[in-house]
């Protein structure tokens, strides 16, 4: 989140509600883009599925799943996230932006390992009786949240949040 204070007192030194509106939603978006997208995309899907009711069973597992996924992934790469970004955002201030890719692959690398082993632990532990298909999509889901989070902190440490928010 390093600099996004200053992104937002200019945008907010216009004066307007437009902008104040654009301030809050660039904070809002780069702050927990993936987490809240997610989120909208779980709650429509119950909206969708509440007419059918031989779906529902489906569609709570799936929301019970992305739920857990969204908050395992967060917890473990919670403290490589906070690390990262103040790494990341001394090595900006410093100049020294030839070392970024580096330290984003160092870290990909240090979140996703141990998201790997992680979800194949808990499949093998925990999820022995469900189909083999969604095993194994949790297991990847898990997986690339893990990067993600770590890609978010890499975006908002380069301060381009105009097209952090169009990824999303």
């Amino acid at each position: 989140m390093a600099g996004i204070g200053f992104e937002l007192r200019r945008i907010l030194r216009r004066g307007s509600y437009l902008a104040m509106m654009e301030a809050y939603g660039y904070a809002g978006v780069v702050s927990s883009g993936p987490w809240l997208l997610s989120i909208f995309g779980i709650l429509l899907l119950g909206f969708l599925a509440i007419g059918d009711h031989t779906a529902r069973a489906s569609v709570i597992q799936f929301q019970v799943s992305v739920t857990y996924l969204i908050a395992v992934s967060l917890i473990l790469t919670g403290p490589l996230q906070l690390l990262f970004t103040r790494y990341i955002a001394d090595m900006l201030f410093a100049r020294q932006t030839r070392s970024v890719v580096t330290v984003l692959l160092t870290m990909l690398i240090t979140a996703l390992v141990p998201g790997t082993i992680f979800a194949v632990a808990a499949l093998l532990l925990f999820f022995r009786a469900t189909p083999w298909l969604y095993q194994v999509l949790m297991a990847m889901a898990f997986i690339e949240l893990c990067g993600v989070w770590v890609l978010t902190i890499m975006g908002t440490s380069l301060k381009d949040y105009k097209a952090l928010v169009g990824w999303y």
